[in-house]
């Protein structure tokens, strides 16, 4: 957040929120429950199909084109002066 308020933009700012808000929801709520149902599988139990894991890849593909986007508009930008 720091290197995106130096690279001066609220755009910035702005995706990394979004990808921070990313990572809260993988942790806070995907992953346990993605969790849970592998516990559920590796002690022999059968699930209904889920769409759990299609979130999982587009949040990682998400996170993945978002630190790219962010990272090549810091570096094209470089440093603020203000």
């Amino acid at each position: 957040m720091v290197l995106s308020r130096l690279a001066g933009g609220r755009l910035l700012t702005l995706a990394l929120v979004v990808l921070l808000a990313l990572v809260v929801a993988q942790t806070v709520w995907l992953l346990p429950v993605l969790g849970e149902r592998t516990d559920i599988v590796v002690s022999g139990g059968t699930l209904p199909p889920s769409s759990l894991h299609t979130w999982y890849v587009v949040f990682e593909v998400t996170k993945l084109a978002g630190l790219l986007a962010v990272g090549i508009t810091a570096l094209v930008r470089g440093p603020s002066t203000s």
